[in-house]
């Protein structure tokens, strides 16, 4: 039996994602060197979420993305 584990989807609505609770708090100082270095080179690196598109993985790579309009 074949299964769908994981799928790469894409949108630049960046609104539809939430932060899930727990997570630890959004640094600006790594936001803001991200930013410079998706300007530098950006290298897709897709986030992780669940089902109710809460970011698992990748919180400050969004804010980085969302500032871009990425």
């Amino acid at each position: 039996m074949n299964k769908i584990v994981n799928q790469v989807q894409s949108t630049n609505e960046h609104s539809i994602f939430q932060i899930q609770i727990g997570n630890r708090p959004i640094n600006n100082n790594h936001v803001a060197r991200l930013i410079l270095s998706m300007k530098e080179r950006y290298l897709m690196s897709p986030l992780i979420v669940n089902e109710k598109l809460e970011v698992i993985d990748g919180q400050h790579r969004l804010k980085a993305q969302e500032e871009l309009n990425l």
